[in-house]
């Protein structure tokens, strides 16, 4: 587990099941899966990808390619998307 500083504490109160997360960007409306949103929540809380690989207990590879796969589906950069996920409840 993360280190209590960067711990979520509505964490628990996050349950998305398989739903995907419709996320506005230039390109129109679009999605991100609840695994993306899971390192997206962590890369947010300025975790490195091998710290977020241990937490959710997956390779970094597989960070990097989650991530990216956000990014290009939305159109929305990393620190973007960040800023979208700060403002959400």
């Amino acid at each position: 587990a993360p280190p209590p500083h960067q711990q979520d504490p509505n964490g628990p109160l996050i349950f998305l099941g398989n739903r995907n997360i419709e996320i506005q960007g230039p390109t129109g409306a679009s999605h991100i899966t609840p695994r993306e949103f899971e390192c997206l929540q962590l890369w947010t809380r300025r975790l490195t990808w091998k710290e977020i690989a241990r937490f959710l207990e997956i390779s970094p590879r597989t960070v990097e390619t989650l991530l990216e796969r956000s990014r290009i589906r939305t159109g929305l950069s990393l620190p973007e998307l960040s800023r979208i996920l700060k403002v959400c409840p």
